[in-house]
């Protein structure tokens, strides 16, 4: 029966071996691992790129002409921003000091196609690019009201006179 019992043992004990020296030539090494630590993060790196998002957009029509244009960037900065309208005339804008956000510095026009085209760039140099085109509001979508007293009516403090 003694024999018996140190056999099993020597099975259990080559087998518990087998297992320990199969754990230990996978390679995992948690958090101590440099190589597995630097591929992780070169699959994360190579699917980094600046996300840049503009208002309005791509084709919209009807765009209104005050702070309906903007230009924005996750995971990035901005390095180019333009915005021409259909004649190729560039329009000045303000760009953020992060170089997160460009804005036109003015009211656009009326009825005009506008082309705008964005540039950023990642924390690895990688650039990112869109472009959008859009119209601006006609002046058949517009209304600009005006109320004037008639003659001699009386005018109260809170009256819009124009």
């Amino acid at each position: 029966m003694g024999t018996k019992v140190r056999q099993k043992r020597r099975v259990v004990s080559v087998v518990t071996g087998g297992m320990l020296a199969l754990a230990a030539c996978t390679g995992y090494g948690g958090s101590d691992s440099k190589e597995g630590a630097d591929v992780s993060s070169r699959k994360q790196g190579a699917d980094t790129r600046a996300k840049i998002t503009i208002t309005p957009k791509d084709g919209a029509t009807n765009v209104g002409l005050n702070d309906a244009t903007n230009v924005a960037v996750a995971d990035g900065t901005l390095t180019l921003v333009e915005l021409k309208n259909s004649e190729g005339t560039a329009v000045a804008g303000d760009m953020a000091a992060d170089g997160k956000s460009w804005k036109p510095k003015g009211a656009l026009k009326r009825s005009t196609k506008y082309a705008l085209s964005a540039t950023a760039k990642d924390a690895d140099g990688k650039e990112a690019h869109k472009n959008v085109s859009f119209t601006t509001v006609s002046p058949e979508n517009s209304f600009v009201g005006s109320f004037v007293p008639e003659e001699g009516q009386t005018v109260g403090v809170g009256m819009p006179v124009s």
